[in-house]
C-alpha cells in the first residue's frame, strides 16, 4: 500500500499549476519533487553544485512517503483500512504531520478509536493554513482527500 497516495499528493497540487521541476518515477506512477508556484531557487543552485535534483527529489519523497506511512499505522493502529481509506490517511499525514494529528484532532483520534468510518470521512478536510487564514487549495484539497477516503474520487 504505497504507491497511490503518494500519486494523489502530487496529482492534487500539479492540476492546481504548481510546477514540479522534477519528472523522476517513484513506484508505478508517482512524480517525485517539491512543487512550487513558481520557478525554483533551489532546484537552480542543486543543477549548479552538479547535485542531481531528479535523484535527490525521489529520495526526498521516498523517506518523505514512507514517513507519513508510519504515521498512518501509528495514528489508526490495527483498523483495517481499504486501499483508498489508507492513500487518503497517507495524504492526509503526508500534509499535515504526525504531530498536529495525533495532538489537534481529537474529532479525527475519537472516530479512529471507535472504527467510526464515516466520521473519519468528515474529519479529512483541514482548509486553513498554519496561520489560521482559510485557503481554497486546501479546501479543494480536502474535498478531493474526503473523496479518496470514500472511493468516490474521480467519478462523476
Amino acid at each position: 500500500m504505497r504507491d497511490e497516495g503518494t500519486a494523489f499528493t502530487y496529482e492534487a497540487a500539479a492540476r492546481r499549476g504548481a510546477i514540479d521541476h522534477s519528472q523522476t518515477q517513484v513506484g508505478n506512477s508517482s512524480r517525485a519533487g517539491h512543487l512550487h508556484a513558481r520557478p525554483c531557487a533551489a532546484a537552480g543552485r542543486a543543477r549548479r553544485a552538479g547535485v542531481d535534483g531528479d535523484l535527490q527529489g525521489a529520495t526526498w519523497l521516498a523517506g518523505d512517503v514512507a514517513n507519513a506511512e508510519k504515521g498512518v499505522r501509528t495514528l489508526v493502529g490495527k483498523l483495517d483500512l481499504s486501499q483508498n481509506e489508507y492513500d487518503a490517511m497517507t495524504d492526509l499525514v503526508y500534509n499535515l504531520g504526525i504531530g498536529t494529528l495525533s495532538k489537534k484532532s481529537p474529532l479525527l483520534n475519537k472516530a479512529i478509536a471507535d472504527g467510526d468510518y464515516d466520521a473519519m470521512s468528515k474529519e479529512l478536510i483541514y482548509t486553513k493554513d498554519a496561520n489560521g487564514t482559510r485557503q481554497d487549495g486546501l479546501a479543494t484539497r480536502s474535498a478531493e482527500r474526503t473523496q479518496l477516503f470514500r472511493g468516490t474520487y474521480g467519478k462523476k
